[in-house]
């Protein structure tokens, strides 16, 4: 046996336990693979009651009523920013082998076999739609300005389907925040705020 082959198995029974660790660390903790890509963009707030995804200023929020563990919160912050989130340059991460398998280990966990299917989205939306029932945590919209927090609900209809009733609900949410925000921080709006707003939204 060569020198060569020697410290490749060196290496492959170092490195094993250590790549064993990360992936058990990720699932463990699915916004550590979330925060990874998108570093500063998850907040845990209120001692475990809200979490927030920031990636641009705006953000989805999810927030419990205090009898959901905060594991569990973030499972579903998780699976919702996966298969569900309107942020459109997510598409990229979701593509990622890494992203992809830390959504279906979460999926994976016995807490969630009776959601067991073979499409993975219909899995996720079974389990959110469990996990929520009862308003145990819900959806919410939130966008910063000038460092005002402006939070407005945001519930998808027909159990977290991608719909273009959802797209159009979550814009007007998003324009709405953006309107309260500027009426809070710069009084009422000229005609010509109201056009560049307009504009902005299409954009």
């Amino acid at each position: 046996m060569n020198n060569r082959v020697v410290w490749a198995l060196i290496l492959c029974v170092c490195c094993g336990p250590v790549l064993s660790a990360q992936t058990a660390s990720t699932a463990s903790d699915p916004m550590k693979q979330l925060s990874k890509s998108f570093p500063d963009t998850v907040a845990i707030k209120h001692k475990g009651r809200l979490l927030e995804f920031c990636p641009d200023g705006t953000c989805d929020g999810f927030v419990t009523t205090g009898n959901m563990s905060v594991p569990t919160l973030k499972d579903f912050a998780y699976l919702y920013v996966y298969y569900f989130s309107d942020y459109t340059f997510l598409d990229e991460w979701r593509s990622k082998d890494e992203a992809k398998s830390t959504a279906d280990q979460i999926l994976a966990k016995p807490q969630y076999k009776n959601c067991k299917n073979e499409s993975s989205r219909e899995a996720a939306r079974c389990v959110l739609r469990d996990l929520s029932k009862g308003g145990r945590v819900k959806l919410i919209f939130v966008r910063y300005d000038e460092g005002e927090r402006h939070a407005v609900p945001k519930n998808p209809p027909n159990g977290y389907q991608r719909s273009r009733t959802l797209r159009k609900a979550n814009e007007t949410s998003r324009g709405l925040a953006h309107l309260f925000g500027a009426l809070y921080t710069k009084g009422c709006p000229t005609f010509r705020d109201v056009r560049k707003w307009a504009r902005d939204e299409e954009n």
